[in-house]
Formats: C-alpha cells, structure tokens, sequence
C-alpha cells in the first residue's frame, strides 16, 4: 500500500487487506471514510484504522459506490447493498457498513449494478411543475424573461396569432 503526498511512501499498517484481491475501493462519508471490497470481504477504515469487516458468504466480483452507498455484487449474480451509517461512540464519531432494507432479487443472476446518488433532484418525486401554458400574464410591462417562472404560478397565451406563428423570436426573412 502506497501514501501519496510530497512523496511516495509505503505504508506498513493501512487496515487494507492484502491477502486477497480489491475489486474496488472507494472513498464514503464526505471522503472521510475508506471502503474495500475484496473477493471475500468488505472493510470500512478511517485514517488506517479498521473499524470494520464484513466476510461475504459467497465470491465477490464487482463493487461501486454512490456516497454513502456501497454496492457488492457476486460472481453468482447476487447483490448486496450497504449504507454507512455514522453515530456518536465512547471514543467520538464512528461509521458502520449496514445492509440496506431493500433486497435486490438474485432471479434472474444480475450481470452489472452500480449506486445511483440523484444530486440534480430530476428523480424526485412530490413537486409539482409549474403549469405553463404560454406567455406570461403577471404585472403590466413585465416579461416571462424580466420576471422568470414562478412554481404555482398559471402562464397563458392571449394572441393566437403568437400561439400559431411565433413571437418576436421569427426570422425577419420570414416574417416579409
């Protein structure tokens, strides 16, 4: 295991295993937290401290992670999904790999998975749209570009000419 810094230098005690394959390893937590999936176990480490391993019951195959998600999945096509969870302990903060509630069907054998973190909030669902249904209809001498959208807010067309050829956006080669 190498550190990486002003220069490079091997590290006696990382908490990583060496004994068998890394498939993956990924950083949770913020970047606080190490995690690594070997062909037979998952270890969860903070600043080369092992704070936990997980033996896995069959072979692993292919990792990802999606903070604070890990996904694990076998050479059999099964999968496990674990969530770090941190909480307060004697000694300060502390993390755990717990399996997530969600159980992910092994019928038919999974060939790929990956954890998926929706940052853009396009997957979220609950909030509405706003209704739009053409030009803005707001304060006298007011635009939709001056003012924007507005959630809740009902925008309606009143020219049908503008409806059906346009607005001010037609070609002048057209408009003659």
């Amino acid at each position: 295991i190498l550190q990486t810094g002003q220069e490079i230098n091997e590290v006696d005690n990382s908490g990583f295993m060496t004994n068998a394959p890394t498939i993956f390893a990924g950083n949770l937590g913020n970047n606080k937290y190490m995690v690594q999936v070997t062909t037979t176990a998952i270890r969860l480490i903070n600043n080369g401290a092992l704070l936990q391993t997980l033996q896995l019951e069959w072979t692993g195959a292919c990792g990802a992670a999606a903070d604070p998600y890990v996904c694990v999945l076998s050479t059999c096509g099964r999968a496990l999904v674990l969530a770090l969870r941190e909480f307060r302990a004697k000694d300060g903060m502390t993390a755990r790999l717990a399996p997530t509630r969600q159980g992910v069907s092994a019928r038919p054998p999974l060939v790929r998975a990956a954890p998926y973190r929706d940052l853009s909030g396009l997957f979220t669902a609950g909030l509405a749209a706003p209704q739009v249904k053409g030009e803005f209809t707001g304060k006298k001498g007011k635009d939709v570009k001056a003012e924007g959208f507005k959630p809740g807010a009902v925008y309606e067309l009143n020219d049908e000419d503008e409806l059906l050829y346009g607005g001010d956006q037609t070609p002048a080669s057209m408009a003659s």
